[in-house]
């Protein structure tokens, strides 16, 4: 069993190579057409790669990837507000005042980033990051399953030891709570791109603590339907508790970082932080966000021990 195979990446890098070709290296465009969530996926793959396989041999094409999507993340930074204003033009034309020749830098930066995808290097980056991806191979499900189920069980107990240890710096927004969502959505990366090869399916007698986590919005998020693999015939399975659990988390998080970001850029301009205030029904200090997240990384690290819960389910099929 090809790894290459078994998670498609020959159609991953088509379709960023039929992005690049239809943006002609717009950054608007690439950002409008999903450009971010492609890197993400394609970043995903790569460390994964690094887990099962050398992880000197994806170690460029994960920085290229990251470099990717950092820099149209950096320029959704911006970006994402003129939706959110669009309603309001005063609100609009205050954020273009204070905030337009920022936009206009991260877009610039991107035009640049993305001329170098054109370039020698990148195409001999993911060239060798597929001919990788073909050399790591398994005799069979069973030897997969377990490379695969090891590399998410490891990153998950470094999640826990590091939480344990207090490196996510609750009282910060960017070392703690921007960091902590960002290594436990990667968990459910690892899963999403899978293709398949990780499912979940409900407990008969789900455990009451998950109650809280399994809402009808949990539910209906598109990252809980996953695909069904095409040859792969005995998936790791999680009980949807305990992937609903986690989906339920990085949401929360995301919800949260949102909002501690956004108040954090406007603290400094009172027009815009009316503007955005306007748009919460919800009277939020940074303050009460940090403390909301002390209070749920709680209950789900220590009291529901949710990760705990996922290694089990995956060590019970490999």
């Amino acid at each position: 069993m090809q790894f290459a195979e078994l998670f498609d990446i020959r159609s991953h890098l088509m379709e960023l190579n039929d992005l690049l070709k239809k943006t002609q290296g717009d950054p608007k465009a690439v950002y409008t057409a999903g450009g971010r969530t492609l890197f993400f996926r394609l970043e995903t793959l790569a460390r994964i790669g690094a887990g099962i396989g050398d992880k000197d041999d994806f170690e460029r094409a994960r920085a290229l990837f990251k470099q990717a999507e950092d820099q149209i993340g950096a320029y959704d930074f911006y970006a994402a507000y003129i939706p959110l204003f669009n309603e309001n033009k005063n609100c609009r034309m205050a954020f273009l005042a204070a905030f337009g020749e920022q936009l206009e830098k991260r877009k610039i930066s991107l035009r640049d980033h993305l001329i170098t995808w054109s370039g020698k290097e990148a195409t001999e980056t993911t060239k060798a990051f597929l001919q990788h991806c073909e050399n790591i191979r398994y005799e069979d499900e069973d030897s997969f399953k377990e490379a695969f189920g090891k590399f998410i069980i490891k990153s998950l107990e470094k999640i826990v030891r590091d939480y344990q240890e207090g490196k996510y710096e609750t009282d910060d927004i960017e070392a703690g709570l921007h960091e902590l969502r960002r290594k436990i959505r990667w968990i459910s990366l690892y899963i999403q791109v899978s293709q398949g090869i990780v499912q979940h399916q409900p407990s008969q007698q789900p455990d009451k603590k998950f109650t809280k986590y399994i809402t009808k919005e949990t539910l209906a998020s598109p990252f809980m339907k996953l695909p069904v693999h095409t040859s792969f015939t005995q998936p790791i399975l999680l009980r949807t508790e305990t992937y609903g659990a986690l989906s339920w988390m990085i949401a929360t998080l995301g919800v949260y970082k949102d909002e501690a970001l956004s108040m954090a850029l406007f603290a400094e301009h009172p027009d815009m932080e009316n503007c955005y205030k306007s748009t919460k029904p919800e009277k939020q200090t940074v303050a009460d966000i940090l403390d909301n997240v002390k209070t749920v990384s709680h209950q789900f690290f220590t009291i529901d021990r949710i990760p705990e819960e996922i290694i089990s389910d995956i060590k019970s099929h490999i």
